[in-house]
């Protein structure tokens, strides 16, 4: 089974420091494998953000939190994903990330925006 979880917070960076989030900003997480999954390519892991505003699917930017550097999600290891905000997402509103491996199904998870006081976010 191709099965990736995403794992812990996300974080939303105001790239241009403006108090809103929009299309020059970034989101990002991280994923993982649950036990007894099967190893993915990271180039076959799709994002989908979705908001009110609009949407962004893609592939991610991906830095290595711990294991090693190739491009292939391991047991055991964590990737932070980094994506485009999809347009103008206000204090208040709702947001979904999606995360498709190929041939796997979406781990999905929802947050609210709080209103954005600082260069980065974090949101649990």
């Amino acid at each position: 089974n191709v099965i990736v979880v995403i794992k812990g917070p996300i974080y939303v960076q105001d790239l241009d420091h403006n108090g809103a989030i929009d299309a020059t900003d970034t989101l990002s997480f991280d994923i993982g494998l649950p036990a007894g999954a099967q190893d993915t390519l990271l180039t076959d892991v799709e994002v989908s953000i979705v908001s009110g505003n609009g949407r962004y699917v893609g592939s991610p930017d991906h830095r290595v939190i711990s294991g090693d550097e190739d491009l292939m999600l391991e047991s055991g290891e964590t990737v932070e994903l980094t994506v485009s905000a999809p347009g103008d997402i206000a204090s208040g509103d709702r947001f979904t990330v999606q995360v498709t491996p190929a041939g796997g199904p979406t781990a999905t998870v929802s947050r609210v925006m709080p209103p954005i006081a600082e260069a980065l976010t974090t949101l649990y």
